[in-house]
């Protein structure tokens, strides 16, 4: 039993003298500093809790929903919060909606589409929600400079938002446009000038 003990105790010391090679110590360093932001991080503990485990206290409540944020927050390219967070509470619902159609229309799979996605959906709100600001500021009364100028700001800042949500569906057109194949003959791919100096060389031969 003593010598079991001995050995254990080899082992541990072993263990705990043995070099880290760099790029494991690397990887320690990185995950210790983002452990609790890192969002899979967060969902390896959340994972490693049971049903049972949820909504005990008041105290882990609140832990538990910052952790959900985090990962909302973190995969909100799926979830959309962070989108939904930069439109009007009226258009919320119409942000998930025009989000999920146009990623269906464009087939987005990869993340670049996908926020390009939310950047249209941000530019197609605002044009809606400016223009909502302006109809209910256009009542037929006396129009005094400074609603004047007000309407002339909504104006500019729907005309800005259209230009924006028209470049993003154009770019995300040209990114789904299929790659374009130019098979070239080498024999015939030669420079303007080669071609130049071939035809002169025919041209001489001719003449002889």
């Amino acid at each position: 039993m003593k010598k079991k003990i001995q050995k254990n105790k080899d082992v541990q010391s072993v263990a705990l003298t043995k070099k880290i090679p760099p790029e494991d110590m690397k990887k320690i360093i990185i995950k210790s500093f983002t452990r609790g932001i890192d969002s899979m991080s967060v969902l390896e503990e959340l994972s490693s809790l049971q049903l049972s485990d949820f909504f005990k206290n008041q105290e882990q409540d609140k832990a538990l929903a910052n952790n959900f944020e985090k990962v909302a927050l973190a995969f909100s390219l799926e979830s959309g919060c962070i989108l939904a967070e930069s439109v009007p509470e009226r258009y919320k619902s119409f942000c998930f909606e025009l989000k999920k159609k146009l990623e269906q229309e464009f087939d987005c799979q990869t993340a670049s589409e996908k926020a390009i996605v939310e950047q249209a959906v941000n530019a197609h709100i605002k044009t809606l929600s400016y223009s909502r600001l302006m109809n209910k500021h256009k009542e037929p009364e006396h129009l005094s400079p400074d609603k004047v100028n007000m309407l002339n700001f909504y104006s500019r800042e729907i005309d800005r938002a259209h230009r924006q949500y028209i470049s993003a569906i154009e770019t995300l057109k040209f990114m789904k446009q299929p790659s374009l194949k130019v098979n070239i003959k080498t024999n015939n791919a030669f420079l303007a000038e080669n071609q130049q100096f071939n035809s002169y060389k025919n041209q001489d031969n001719e003449s002889k």
